[in-house]
């Protein structure tokens, strides 16, 4: 992958992970949502599903908005071995 590539899968993956972040926020203001990681790919759960990986030791604050949370975990996965092989 070419780092444009990289970059665009990046952000892709974070407004994914953002996307759920805010969904799962939303029904659940009270939840801690945690980033988790596996081979090319990105998600936000409440608890960590089998074969993922968490991927901050941080919560995914609900005091922030979904665009604040998509940049979090874009800075976040660039120090992750998440890229596909």
């Amino acid at each position: 992958m070419k780092l444009q590539q990289i970059d665009q899968f990046l952000w892709e993956q974070a407004d994914k992970a953002s996307k759920e972040w805010f969904r799962a926020q939303s029904l659940n203001p009270y939840a801690a949502i945690y980033l988790y990681y596996k081979s090319g790919e990105l998600a936000a759960f409440e608890n960590a599903p089998h074969g993922w990986t968490l991927g901050r030791q941080d919560r995914l604050s609900p005091a922030h908005t979904r665009e604040q949370i998509k940049a979090q975990i874009a800075e976040s996965a660039r120090r992750l071995p998440f890229l596909p092989i």
